[in-house]
Parts: structure tokens; C-alpha cells; sequence
């Protein structure tokens, strides 16, 4: 029998699963667009394949450093969502910046407001289920 802590969890993995998904195929169709438009990018699908590995990397470097907060709050499932959103946040800063600050966006073109939000969403997804799974795993200790 599930107790109603673990089915409030279920519930908001799913929202977060449905996030992932949608933070994908944003950053993704951003890419398809962009190459069937003839934007000024030269290579649409790099592009893309950056802005989702710098997005995995820094979300991974912001979950560590968030880590150093996680002691603070009382409710589980709010400490989750709230240090993953902080974690989305300041991972969004960053791509943009390497895109729009250290020049990547003159080889590959500016990133276009679905493509930041799916930075936004796709790390906050990312976030929450890494922090989820090492919740789970420490539990399991």
C-alpha cells in the first residue's frame, strides 16, 4: 500500500517527467525550425546539440552546488522543486550567456525564446529527478 507521501511523489514525478519531454522538444523543434526557416545559424542541429549538452552539464554542475542548501528545509517535496527551479534558473543564465556573452551565438545563431524556455524547463526537470533519485538512493542507505 502506497501511503500518501510516496502517491504526492508519483504525482509530481510525473509532472516533471511531462517537463522533460516538453523542455526536449522545445530545445529540439527550436533546432528543426531554424534550419527550415534559413536562419542566420549555419549549422541548426549543432546548435541545438550545444545548447542541450551545456544544458545537462551546468544543470549537473548547479545540482551540486545546491546541495549545499538542501539541509535547510522541512518539506521534502518543496526543497525539491524549489532547489531544482533555482538550479533551472541559474542554468538558463548560463547557456544564454555562452550563447549571447563568449560568442557561440555568432557561429550558430542567437537562441530563440523556445529554445530558452526549453533550457528553462529541461533543466528543471533534470534537477529535480537527479535530486529525487539521490533522495532515494541516500533513503536507501
Amino acid at each position: 500500500m502506497i501511503n500518501r507521501h510516496e502517491r504526492m511523489m508519483r504525482r509530481t514525478d510525473v509532472c516533471f517527467g511531462v517537463f522533460a519531454i516538453a523542455g526536449v522538444l522545445l530545445l529540439t523543434g527550436s533546432a528543426i525550425r531554424t534550419l527550415m526557416t534559413n536562419s542566420s545559424a549555419s549549422e541548426p542541429l549543432w546548435m541545438a546539440a550545444i545548447a542541450v549538452a551545456a544544458t545537462i552539464a551546468i544543470a549537473l554542475v548547479m545540482i551540486r552546488i545546491g546541495d549545499l542548501d538542501r539541509r535547510c528545509s522541512e518539506d521534502y517535496r518543496m526543497q525539491l522543486m524549489t532547489q531544482s527551479a533555482a538550479v533551472a534558473a541559474l542554468t538558463t543564465l548560463l547557456v544564454a550567456a555562452l550563447f549571447e556573452d563568449f560568442l557561440l551565438g555568432r557561429w550558430f545563431g542567437d537562441l530563440s525564446g523556445h529554445t530558452v524556455t526549453g533550457i528553462l524547463i529541461a533543466s528543471w526537470a533534470l534537477a529535480y529527478f537527479a535530486s529525487r533519485i539521490k533522495g532515494a538512493q541516500g533513503a536507501g542507505q
